[in-house]
């Protein structure tokens, strides 16, 4: 018997979350409780980084849909935060090395929908472009390190990002379906712009990743139990931990693996994805 509203709306966010800690799923996206504790303490070091990241989003998304380079570079020589202005420059100097010739202007935080085993799935992109011979997916990371490539081999990003361009980018190309190989999806990191981590897709990846999206969208509907993970590490990193009698004390911020994806831990702040957040 299916536990979970028909109009529940799937991500990559929650279904990550679904597979860090089934618990955590069901007390976020089930049961709407809110959270008892802060993810990690100093809380101002939680805040920064979130601040930083938004800060380059915003620039980022500003300059794709047009807004002057120069204009932009005042308000970077103006921030809070020293890492900003030699994050831009890079930024920059990808822009001009891979995005300057485009077939179109680039579509930027941008959501795409379908419906996969009678649930909506939903992708939100920082930004999709149509070069020569690729669509590329790109997603801007502002981790402290570069994450370590099997970790972004396994996110639900990885999988939900190219699959849906496929399934429900057509009204991006004309109305035209956009072949599997030619779907790239990069992640670029401004702790190292030199080494993004590209996905190539292919048919394969794409029958493999539509029968995993099922099935685990499949399980989760009919799920009646939700257990912790065993992965205690993530608990202390967690806002519900108290929920789950695995300590009341927040994580310290410095402690944490740098190339951690913050999400994995984070539960108000859906770090990764700032760009979804309204400027």
């Amino acid at each position: 018997m299916k536990t979970l509203a028909l109009d529940f709306e799937f991500s990559q966010s929650n279904l990550q979350d679904y597979v860090t800690c089934q618990r955590r799923f069901n007390l976020k996206y089930i049961k709407h409780l809110s959270w008892p504790a802060i993810e990690s303490d100093p809380i101002h070091k939680i805040e920064d980084r979130m601040q930083l990241g938004s800060d380059f989003h915003r620039l980022v998304h500003q300059h794709l849909v047009g807004l002057p380079e120069n204009l932009l570079t005042e308000t970077v020589t103006a921030s809070q935060f020293i890492e900003l202005p030699s994050m831009w420059q890079d930024y920059l100097t990808f822009y001009q090395n891979t995005l300057a010739k485009l077939r179109q202007s680039p579509y930027t935080e941008i959501t795409l929908t379908t419906i996969l085993n009678n649930y909506r799935l939903v992708a939100k992109y920082d930004m999709i472009a149509f070069l020569d011979d690729k669509t590329l997916i790109i997603d801007w990371k502002t981790n402290v390190k570069r994450p370590l490539s099997y970790r972004l081999v396994d996110r639900l990003q990885s999988k939900v990002y190219p699959y849906m361009l496929h399934v429900a980018g057509s009204h991006l190309n004309n109305g035209n379906n956009i072949t599997i190989s030619n779907i790239m999806m990069m992640y670029w990191f401004t702790a190292m712009p030199d080494n993004p981590y590209v996905i190539d897709y292919n048919s394969d990846l794409h029958e493999q990743n539509e029968i995993y999206l099922s099935n685990l969208i499949e399980e989760i509907s009919m799920n009646n139990d939700f257990p912790l993970t065993d992965d205690e590490k993530a608990c202390r990193f967690c806002v519900y931990r108290s929920y789950c009698d695995r300590g009341d004390v927040a994580g310290v911020h410095d402690e944490m693996d740098d190339d951690v994806d913050v999400e994995d831990f984070s539960l108000d702040v859906e770090w990764e994805q700032i760009s979804e957040i309204a400027y």
